[in-house]
């Protein structure tokens, strides 16, 4: 087998053990970085910067940390991220920074933060359950919950006119689950019925083809009379960009629906309540307990 021949056969097993290797992944394994597997859990609950996300665990555990609808890059992106990291904490490691006393420090005091934050979520809301009652009594206070009239549009920038009507061809066809490219966004837009509306003024007569209208102003008046699956625009922007949008849902003026909202009428008691009951969880702490201040040793702190 003559060189060249010998380097071809050598690119074609390579190729072939790829692809075989991409055929046959391991379960929940993304990628293997040495003796070390970075799995779907490891892309998903990464957090970049943890050391300062302690102080966010409330509003994370409310929202979860769902991550739906990413590219293929972005994941790709999070994926280098924790490939990198395993690599850096291994060269750190090798170092022993992992037992370095500072760093220890920071790894209780951390710990501790994190485990209090832990103990107002698992514990102390955990005991706060507002009834359907009390939820109902908020959600039918006068004035609460109420929603202006919306439309729920699928939107493009275009950066000229030309391209714009080409947008609008796109925009006929497409539909909210179909959107994968970043060029279309998908917004909850307010309808006014007269561009003085949104500051509580009167109509003074102006109508949606006022040219000294701003465009998006332009927009949410045009939306008023369109119907679901109708093309709004294109509306010429400031430059020569245009933007253009479809109608995929409207919402008349109203009350929100309760089930819509009753979990965050159920999380804001929660909330309200919480401070009170963690006040009083803290007092039966400390009478139950033995506890020496010296006082002198106090009088130092900050010297």
């Amino acid at each position: 087998m003559n060189k060249r021949n010998f380097y071809l056969a050598l690119f074609i097993a390579f190729i072939s053990a790829t692809i075989l290797a991409q055929g046959n992944a391991p379960a929940d394994i993304v990628a293997e970085v040495g003796d070390q597997s970075v799995t779907i859990k490891d892309i998903e609950s990464y957090q970049p910067e943890m050391y300062y996300r302690f102080k966010e665990f409330n509003s994370m555990s409310n929202e979860g940390n769902s991550r739906g609808g990413l590219m293929d890059d972005d994941k790709e992106r999070i994926l280098n991220e924790v490939i990198d990291n395993k690599l850096i904490i291994k060269e750190a490691k090798a170092s022993d920074l992992n037992n370095d006393p500072e760093f220890q420090a920071m790894v209780s005091n951390f710990e501790e933060n994190l485990l209090i934050n832990f103990y107002q979520e698992k514990v102390i809301k955990a005991s706060i359950q507002p009834s359907e009652d009390e939820i109902r009594a908020e959600y039918d206070m006068e004035g609460r919950f109420r929603q202006p009239a919306m439309a729920k549009v699928i939107k493009i920038w275009s950066e000229n006119e030309e391209k714009a009507k080409e947008d609008v061809l796109e925009l006929k066809n497409i539909k909210e689950d179909d959107i994968e490219n970043t060029r279309f966004q998908i917004e909850d837009m307010h309808l006014y019925k007269n561009r003085n509306e949104e500051n509580g003024e009167m109509n003074d007569g102006t109508n949606s083809s006022d040219e000294n209208l701003d465009p998006y102003m332009q927009m949410m008046l045009v939306l008023n009379d369109a119907e679901v699956g109708d093309i709004v625009g294109p509306i010429k922007q400031h430059g020569d960009n245009y933007i253009t949008a479809k109608v995929i849902e409207k919402t008349p003026e109203g009350k929100t629906a309760f089930e819509k909202v009753k979990e965050d009428i159920k999380r804001e008691l929660i909330q309200r309540k919480f401070n009170e009951v963690y006040e009083q969880k803290k007092k039966e702490l400390r009478k139950k307990a033995i506890v020496t201040i010296y006082y002198e040793n106090l009088d130092k702190v900050f010297e």
